[in-house]
């Protein structure tokens, strides 16, 4: 709506009235942006649903159906929104322990397990920090899921990796900072795990890492974290020559929690500068990154 100011004899009369013109213009937009947001229907998605009733909530086809149409929903949804839904849900679902454990049970199999097709930390840390921040949880529970955020929030895409020093073969030592290259993959492993052997194998017959590796563009550094020496020099022959292979001695990776382990192989790329550009990657998301980067 246009609106014509009539000219005014009196200059203060004039600029209090721009003033309350130019503040009520501002609270009109501040409502508006807050109606679009609170009308996000991701906010208001479990409005209907039963909580209470266990034969709807634990039934595969109907609570656990309608998480996985709300989570593939929230993969495309704003992160503000995204969040906010997700603590509205639990908030709701939280007068009723049994539903509460059930679905932040079907959060961690689909947003933080190793194995879930939409796995995706960046949704399960709201789901975490809800329940840290809830008071009806135990001390063991607390403590257990504010140990995972912790080290969830660790290493994340875009921040610095975290430093450690590691073993060499002849028994010198090495760090993470002091290894020179445009991109590494750290690749942590368990010796005789195979799913471990079966990605040593994929890259050492691998043309395109064998050329990014002679090009001295990529190096490897294969990190047995658990510190048994003599198991980790029976291994040595494993490990591909080109390949840097390390061991922590003093188990600090893990001791000190510094990156999140949780299955072998755990794979990054770091860039020349150390920054995390994938965490706890597999080799078909390596291989697309620097094909598309080199």
């Amino acid at each position: 709506m246009k609106i014509n100011i009539v000219r005014v004899v009196i200059a203060g009369i004039a600029v209090s009235f721009l003033c309350l013109l130019l503040a009520c213009s501002q609270q009109k937009e501040g409502t508006q942006e807050d109606s679009t947001t609170s009308g996000n229907p991701l906010l208001t998605y479990w409005d209907d649903f039963d909580f209470s009733d266990s034969l709807v909530v634990f039934n595969p086809d109907s609570g656990e159906q309608r998480l996985a149409d709300f989570m593939d929903d929230l993969q495309r949804a704003d992160d503000t929104v995204g969040i906010e839904a997700i603590h509205r849900m639990l908030g709701q679902a939280k007068a009723h322990p049994n539903s509460l454990a059930h679905f932040t049970g079907l959060y961690a199999k689909y947003l933080y397990d190793l194995n879930s097709p939409i796995r995706n930390e960046a949704l399960y840390e709201p789901v975490l920090q809800f329940l840290v921040d809830s008071t009806d949880l135990d001390e063991a529970e607390s403590f257990r899921y504010g140990k995972r955020l912790e080290l969830l929030r660790k290493n994340k895409p875009g921040s610095a990796a975290s430093d450690f020093r590691f073993g060499v073969a002849g028994g010198g030592e090495s760090r993470l900072y002091d290894l020179e290259a445009p991109y590494l993959l750290v690749f942590f492993y368990e010796p005789g795990c195979p799913y471990c052997e079966d990605d040593i194998d994929r890259i050492s017959g691998s043309p395109y890492f064998g050329k990014l590796i002679s090009e001295e563009k990529l190096k490897i550094l294969a990190l047995y974290a658990s510190g048994d020496e003599n198991i980790w020099k029976d291994y040595q022959a494993r490990i591909p020559n080109k390949w840097i292979n390390g061991i922590d001695r003093k188990v600090e990776i893990l001791g000190k929690s510094l990156y999140d382990l949780k299955a072998s192989p755990t794979i990054y790329l770091l860039d020349s500068n150390k920054q995390v550009l994938l965490k706890d990657s597999d080799l078909r998301e390596v291989v697309l990154y620097l094909n598309d980067k080199t």
